[in-house]
């Protein structure tokens, strides 16, 4: 089959329609039927515009089927006169035909389509988003309760520097250990901030020094715990200890 006869065609039938797309055999047919004249507008691709059939007989071999043509059947109307064909030209010279929709094409289920497609992805990302929030939850929550742990037991040692000073200077004046009951010094039970009580005096190790008994703090890890601070008289050196979990405490009060 040559190119020309499988090429696409659209021509304005006697009424003015636009018909096609159809072959070349097709179109010299629709010619012989009178369904159109040399007048009448036609287009393919590769066209700037519609022309007149005439002017596209070479290219559809119609000058022999123009000489063969068979006269009118009875009863089948004239061609339209000329200028009518000339004049639809005229006003469709700038616009090529509109191509028919493929078929099974629905504009309508096209949208649908793409809509469902949007309610996918955006349940898809909002679930993609939570899991990305359950996963940050899980790693921030438990290093915010840690630092929050880490900042009460901060605050509680806050309270140790003045007793140790106390300390320090009644020993160098009374050779010995001070005791809650000492002139300067806090009763046992006395409540420090967020420590609950204060034990001075001299350990088993006959350094002098302090407890400090954490309050309720709210948590298991801290309430009722203690920090000891121990003087060493030799080097006059303090050493800091606790009950409490490394992880929670400074870095000087942590036992190896």
């Amino acid at each position: 089959m040559s190119s020309a006869s499988a090429t696409e065609w659209y021509y304005l039938d006697q009424q003015q329609r636009q018909c096609g797309p159809v072959t070349a055999l097709a179109l010299v047919r629709e010619f012989h039927a009178r369904a159109l004249n040399l007048d009448s507008p036609v287009w393919r691709d590769g066209m700037p515009h519609w022309q007149p059939l005439r002017q596209r007989l070479g290219e559809l071999g119609l000058p022999e089927a123009v000489a063969n043509r068979p006269p009118p059947l009875p009863g089948t109307p004239p061609p339209l006169p000329s200028g009518i064909g000339a004049r639809a030209s005229a006003q469709l010279r700038a616009a090529p035909p509109t191509r028919p929709a493929a078929a099974g094409h629905h504009p309508a289920m096209h949208a649908e389509n793409r809509t469902l497609l949007w309610v996918i992805v955006g349940i898809a990302c909002a679930l993609g988003l939570l899991m990305l929030l359950g996963i940050l939850a899980a790693i921030a929550l438990p290093a915010y309760q840690e630092y929050t742990l880490r900042a009460r037991t901060a605050a509680a040692i806050t309270v140790a520097p003045a007793l140790q000073s106390r300390v320090e200077s009644y020993y160098r004046q009374h050779q010995r250990c001070p005791g809650n009951e000492s002139p300067g010094f806090p009763a046992a039970d006395t409540a420090l901030g967020s420590v609950a009580s204060v034990q001075i005096g001299r350990f088993d190790n006959g350094h002098c020094g302090f407890e400090l008994r954490l309050g309720e703090q709210r948590s298991e890890h801290l309430d009722g715990k203690a920090l000891w601070f121990d003087l060493d008289h030799a080097s006059g050196q303090w050493t800091c200890s606790s009950e409490i979990e490394n992880r929670y405490l400074p870095a000087r009060c942590r036992t190896p």
